[in-house]
């Protein structure tokens, strides 16, 4: 997916989009949202050692996942229990979750070209 592509989808213009993966800028909570919807993820929690927890889309004619995403660790393990990306979440975390969102939506459009 290209910059102007991910604008168009998202609705945030493609120099925001730049300035983000280039590091000059910083997403907001909300902007980060608008772009994994976009690149059609869900991201559903980050733990304290900033693993990324993302849903992917489901393929053509696969049922959507639903129901209680989190494993039993997640649950019982102080430090991989799971907090919702919010306005006090790092700049720095969010920029890397973009990055990492747009790294695995491009492979997974990759994935999908084959």
């Amino acid at each position: 997916m290209t910059q102007g592509e991910l604008a168009a989808v998202s609705g945030i213009k493609q120099a925001n989009i730049s300035a983000i993966e280039n590091g000059r800028r910083q997403p907001s909570a909300e902007t980060l949202h608008r772009l994994l919807a976009a690149c059609g993820y869900d991201l559903v929690a980050v733990s304290s050692d900033e693993r990324i927890h993302l849903v992917p889309p489901p393929a053509p004619g696969e049922p959507e996942v639903v129901g209680d995403l989190l494993t039993e660790r997640d649950r019982t393990d102080p430090f991989e229990s799971p907090s919702l990306i919010g306005a006090d979440t790092p700049v720095e975390l969010r920029a890397r979750l973009l990055v990492a969102v747009l790294d695995a939506s491009e492979a997974t459009i990759r994935g999908r070209l084959r």
